[in-house]
């Protein structure tokens, strides 16, 4: 990223969402010792090219914009060089420690899953207990209003009997007492016309 002419706050904020802080500055370590290193190494290369060189080698030397060009050349080779290899274990090691962080940071923001789940399952378990005493109540009372419906037909068949024994009853009381009551009529209407004579 150096190489492409990005500054250290854009490097930064290029690898800020993929990597910890502490990976991120454990890079900019890595790679400030390293520059350091390379600086250092091609400083005393010069200085011993120079040194050992054949005059007519220095004279045929590149000039200084080449030398500028060479050295940013030589400096990225190096640099990439000496860049950090990772290997699967440690690339594994960086994937999930990023995939906790940001699991963290969803269990932050909608609080424990589990927790939440154990809450559904409560609320709906209490839901299916409430529908099943609802269904309860309401096969007991079906059952009820059957048995009254049953006590009130037994009621209006018992009744009708008692209606027609009390009808058979008054049959028979009414036909002798009718008799009676002619019978009367006449032994009245007999003293009557005994009186008058």
């Amino acid at each position: 990223m150096r190489s492409n002419n990005l500054n250290d706050d854009e490097i930064m904020k290029a690898l800020k969402p993929n990597f910890s802080n502490q990976e991120v500055d454990d890079a900019f370590n890595q790679a400030s010792q390293s520059d350091d290193n390379i600086l250092d190494q091609l400083d005393n290369s010069q200085d011993n090219n120079k040194e050992s060189a054949p005059e007519d080698l220095l004279e045929e030397a590149p000039s200084p914009d080449n030398q500028e060009h060479d050295f940013s050349y030589s400096k990225s080779q190096n640099y990439n060089a000496s860049a950090p290899e990772f290997s699967s274990s440690q690339i594994q090691e960086i994937v999930e420690s990023i995939v906790e962080e940001k699991w963290e940071d969803l269990i932050s923001k909608f609080g424990d899953i589990n927790l939440w789940k154990e809450s559904v399952n409560n609320d709906l378990e209490a839901v299916k207990q409430e529908i099943l005493r609802t269904q309860e109540r309401f096969n007991n009372l079906q059952n009820i209003l059957i048995g009254r419906v049953g006590e009130y037909n037994r009621s209006v068949t018992e009744l009708n009997a008692e209606m027609k024994a009390l009808e058979q009853v008054m049959q028979k009381i009414i036909e002798p007492l009718s008799s009676n009551v002619k019978e009367l009529g006449r032994i009245t209407s007999d003293l009557k016309k005994k009186k008058s004579i």
